[in-house]
């Protein structure tokens, strides 16, 4: 689909559901793209508790999605307008789930904060965006590590990633470690501000919020995930076991309930 300048995918199983629909958008992390929700796009209609409405996008320069003519528009902030504008074209919903993972849960937050009327719930997962534990810039690790890749730098990183790292055979090594080096993460971290880290903004939130972490996730600490859920009132925290900083990958299933049990909740 296209949603402005946005690519993404859809799957709504909504026809004739009326006012029970409920929409998610799903919203990637960093050197990643909106086919990461595969599992999750991809599950049949009978998996879904309540009619569902699915959206995943490409955040600008990331996927089949154009990059912003000015670098210094991929400020988180920035990132999250484009999204709010874009989600607008899409009729049938007036109000979302807003799903995020790593990165992209720092953009989801700041697409809560300023479009309250849009963000009807949130579902942090891994999140990154707090000042205190990650830098404002998100992990600086592996920020570096995506800045310039290599084979044993990446499977270092999925060893991280990764409750239980996946064998790979060289050449597909070598395929990851092209496609991250020409990614835009250089520019994705320069962009961004001091004054965008979350803390300040996230006891503000009323929303119902769900902060989701993989047990064995190395990559966003837990204190980071255990702080984010402090800060915002009544949000829930839950640690999947056996799963990493990819539950959309590792352990679509678990993730899965947490998506359908949101949609039980309405709003604060």
């Amino acid at each position: 689909m296209r949603l402005d300048s946005l690519h993404g995918y859809e799957r709504n199983y909504c026809s004739n559901s009326g006012s029970d629909c409920q929409c998610y958008v799903l919203i990637h992390g960093l050197a990643d793209d909106a086919m990461t929700w595969r599992k999750i796009l991809l599950r049949p209609q009978t998996d879904w508790q309540k009619p569902t409405h699915l959206v995943a996008v490409d955040l600008p320069g990331f996927g089949k999605s154009a990059p912003p003519s000015d670098p210094s528009r991929y400020r988180v902030t920035e990132l999250a307008k484009t999204l709010g504008l874009a989600l607008d074209q899409v009729k049938s919903c007036a109000q979302w789930t807003v799903v995020g993972n790593s990165f992209g849960g720092w953009v989801a937050g700041w697409l809560a904060i300023q479009r309250p009327e849009l963000a009807r719930r949130l579902i942090f997962v891994g999140s990154s965006g707090l000042r205190a534990h990650q830098g404002v810039r998100g992990n600086n690790e592996t920020v570096e590590t995506f800045k310039a890749p290599s084979i044993e730098s990446m499977k270092e990183f999925q060893r991280k990633a990764y409750f239980k790292a996946r064998e790979l055979p060289p050449y597909v090594w070598e395929a990851v470690v092209k496609r991250v080096g020409q990614s835009n993460t250089a520019e994705v971290e320069k962009a961004q501000k001091a004054d965008d880290a979350l803390e300040t903004y996230l006891p503000s939130l009323r929303k119902p919020t769900f902060v989701f972490r993989g047990e064995a996730d190395q990559i966003v600490p837990r204190e980071a995930s255990q702080e984010m859920a402090k800060l915002i009132p009544g949000a829930v925290y839950f640690e999947a076991p056996k799963c990493g900083h990819l539950p959309q990958k590792e352990c679509p299933d678990a993730l899965m309930k947490i998506l359908n049990g949101m949609s039980s909740f309405g709003s604060i």
